[in-house]
């Protein structure tokens, strides 16, 4: 599976003020299939969700934020560091917060029992 550099550019931008106290805004590492995944997975792993997700209405403010080539950058990268065997996951921050790894859990769970996307 691909590993992802995700590097916030404009921190300044309104888009990232309504993000929680507790939300990590930095350079991030994920494994992911694809960069839509890597940054959905940042949303909800470093964007300060806490408790249950509901995939179907995530927090607006986070994932316009992760999701914005305008706020975040997003790349492959051939790293040794970050094996690109294993599951979907955040590499770095590390470790997680213990609610953003159930976050994370949660998420590959519902990856893997979700229709093949097109």
């Amino acid at each position: 599976m691909p590993i992802f550099e995700l590097n916030p550019l404009d921190v300044r931008n309104p888009a990232w003020f309504s993000f929680p106290l507790e939300s990590y805004i930095g350079r991030a590492i994920v494994r992911a299939p694809d960069e839509g995944t890597a940054r959905q997975l940042c949303s909800i792993a470093l964007g300060g969700w806490l408790g249950e997700m509901d995939m179907d209405a995530p927090s607006a403010p986070i994932e316009a934020a992760w999701s914005s080539d305008a706020l975040v950058s997003c790349h492959t990268i051939d790293n040794p560091a970050y094996p690109k065997d294993g599951p979907l996951d955040v590499l770095f921050p590390h470790p997680l917060r213990p609610e953003a790894r159930i976050a994370v859990e949660q998420f590959a769970r519902i990856l893997a029992t979700a229709p093949a996307r097109a």
